[in-house]
This record gives C-alpha cells, sequence and structure tokens, in this order.
C-alpha cells in the first residue's frame, strides 16, 4: 500500500496558554511500510505539514514538532500529531496588557495673592497710595489632576525617586492630550501590593500628575536695598534724602527704580527639577 495522508486532520484544535495559542492537529497516516510513517520526509511528500510550514493563512503561526503518535491498527495506519507555536494571539484577560487607566479631577488648593488678573490691564498688587502690603492675602484655587493605572511586574522606585516633584522638560501626551512644557508635575507614584490573575503575577502602579500653565514661580522684584558698584546699599528717597521704609520697586539686575510706584520686573524662580517624562510612556 503505497503512503497515503487523509486530507482532512482527525484532530484540529486550538488551546489558549499564558504564553497565547498553540494548535494541535492530528493526521491519519495509511501505510503497510514501517519506514514510510516513520519518515519525515516520506509524511511531507504525502502532505503533511513540514517543520516550519504555516498554521494558516488567517492565523499566523508555525510548526514546531511532529511526532509518530501510537499505532491504530498495525503499519497500515498511524497518527502523526503536529503543534504549532506563536500564533499570533495574546490572551485578552492578561493583565500586563491592560491598557491604563487614566481619570481626570479638579483638586482644590490655596495659593497666595501675587498677581492680580484683572482685564485689561492688571493692577500691581500694592496700596493705592504705591505701597506694597505687609501680607499678601491667600486665595482659594484649584489644579487639575490625572491618575494613571497601569498593571507592571517590576518597577524601580530608585529610579522613580528621581522624578520626584519633577516637572516635565518638554511636552508629551497623556490620554491623548498634549501637555506643553513646564505644565505637568509628578506629584504621587504608589505601587500596590502582589496580586495575581488568571496565573500572571503583577502590581499596580499609581502615577498622580498635576498640572498647571507653569509650574515656575514669578515675584515682583523689590527690596529696600539695591546693588551699587557691587555693593548693597540702602536706597534712599525723599527731601532729606532718607532710607526707605518699604519695600522699593527694583529693575531685575539690582538697582533701584525711579519711583516707588514704578513697576517692578518681575523674577522667575524654578523650584523643582526639569526632567524629560518619556520613560513613564505616557500616550
Amino acid at each position: 500500500m503505497a503512503l497515503t495522508v487523509d486530507e482532512q486532520p482527525l484532530v484540529d484544535e486550538v488551546q489558549q496558554t499564558r504564553e497565547g495559542l498553540t494548535g494541535r492537529r492530528v493526521f491519519v497516516v495509511r501505510s503497510d511500510d514501517a519506514s514510510e510513517v516513520t519518515s519525515l520526509a516520506a509524511l511531507g511528500a504525502a502532505g503533511v505539514p513540514v517543520i516550519g510550514a504555516p498554521y494558516d493563512v488567517s492565523l499566523p503561526g508555525f510548526l514546531v514538532s511532529t511526532r509518530n503518535a501510537q499505532a491504530a491498527e498495525g503499519w497500515d495506519m498511524r497518527l502523526v500529531e503536529l503543534t504549532y507555536e506563536e500564533l499570533g494571539y495574546t490572551p485578552v484577560d492578561n493583565p500586563l496588557n491592560e491598557p491604563d487607566a487614566i481619570a481626570w479631577t479638579w483638586q482644590e488648593t490655596t495659593e497666595s495673592y501675587v498677581f492680580d488678573r484683572s482685564t485689561p490691564d492688571a493692577l500691581p498688587v500694592i496700596t493705592s497710595a504705591g505701597q506694597p502690603f505687609k501680607e499678601l492675602p491667600v486665595r482659594e484655587g484649584s489644579s487639575l489632576v490625572a491618575t494613571i493605572r497601569r498593571n507592571i511586574q517590576t518597577f524601580d522606585f530608585a529610579a522613580a525617586d528621581d522624578y520626584r516633584n519633577a516637572i516635565n522638560s518638554a511636552s508629551f501626551t497623556v490620554d491623548g492630550v498634549n501637555i506643553g512644557a513646564r505644565q505637568a508635575k509628578l506629584n504621587v507614584v504608589g505601587l500596590s501590593e502582589p496580586t495575581v490573575r488568571n496565573g500572571v503575577d503583577y502590581r499596580e502602579l499609581t502615577i498622580q500628575l498635576k498640572f498647571k500653565a507653569d509650574w515656575r514661580d514669578y515675584f515682583a522684584d523689590r527690596g529696600t536695598k539695591q546693588l551699587a558698584s557691587g555693593n548693597l546699599v540702602a536706597i534712599v528717597a525723599g527731601t532729606p534724602p532718607q532710607p526707605v521704609d518699604d519695600d522699593w520697586p527694583l529693575d531685575g539686575s539690582g538697582a533701584a527704580k525711579a519711583n516707588s510706584t514704578d513697576t517692578p520686573a518681575v523674577l522667575t524662580f524654578k523650584p523643582y527639577s526639569e526632567l524629560s517624562f518619556a520613560a513613564w510612556s505616557f500616550t
């Protein structure tokens, strides 16, 4: 009897594993020559897929092993079992494959009343006589906050600590929203206790981003002293000239402006380190 292979496999099944899907097919091979049904070359010539053969055009994967199963009826019928792997499928319920969960909210804050926001012209925060207030009032405010939750297996807290209270040095995207440079601060990072789901060990990483138009601070340049030839000297005004008691507007270079009612220069301070947020893989 010539070697023949049944056109349709006796078994054709797909099983889900942690790594993905594994395909299994069993073909019926018939011959009265034992050497033929144990020869991979002869089996391949008769139509049994060979190592490396694709599983299916609609489900990518390839044959990784072929073995002869137990003889069914002497040597005239034998089963050949084929195993396929890498079928191009990732289990949906693998927690590590879940996308980031992102929630947005407003968080109430308070802030010093540094600048007036009157329109069209903002007012300097001074008395009607042109003197600065002894104490600036505190006003209510709010900040936009995004909380990102992500399933992970490993996390480097030592590396993450470099980002504590850091602001973004360059623009990035989170939840499809473009965030400009110096508008986000990494506020909170937390890690849950270990969890197991579907045989996968993981933890939930929580990242909180806090947003402002600009995380740098701006202060009016005022004082009772100025720089003169590199020396710090008292600002004097009036007739006869007397050292001023109240903060006087300065020009940003340490020199006093001509009048107490002049608008002071604005000084920019950077209280937070500026780092790229690319390592966090926000999208």
